[in-house]
């Protein structure tokens, strides 16, 4: 590294790591987070739960990154990097949900055998 970027980094990361660490830390939680929250669901809907809170976590990613102003083609891991991992990772949990099944499950834990009423139940 040159002189430059040497001091750039240090007053990013004063531990001397590149960022990898807790960028990957932060991905793994928030994928710890979606499998328990998921993992309490019949298993039709793990896949389908995993997919929303990856997604959300995304979003989250993109929003922090964009309050830090960081740069998207930044060296080093940023919130944008976190955020294409969540999102890759919540279509791969999408490429897993059976529809039908969800339905289904969605339709027996509410209930009423999956008639959907816009007022509620009342009618």
């Amino acid at each position: 590294m040159n002189g430059n970027n040497d001091i750039w980094f240090r007053r990013r990361n004063p531990e001397g790591d590149f960022g990898y660490q807790a960028s990957l830390l932060r991905v793994a939680a928030v994928f710890a987070f979606a499998l328990f929250v998921a993992s309490h669901l019949p298993p039709v809907l793990i896949a389908p739960m995993m997919q929303k809170i990856l997604f959300l976590g995304a979003l989250a990613a993109v929003t922090i990154g964009v309050l830090l102003q960081e740069n998207p083609l930044a060296p080093v891991f940023t919130r944008w990097d976190e955020a294409a991992a969540l999102y890759l990772m919540s279509w791969v949990a999408a490429a897993f949900v059976d529809v039908q099944g969800a339905a289904a499950a969605i339709a027996e834990l509410r209930g009423d055998g999956g008639v959907f009423h816009p007022l509620g139940n009342a009618g």
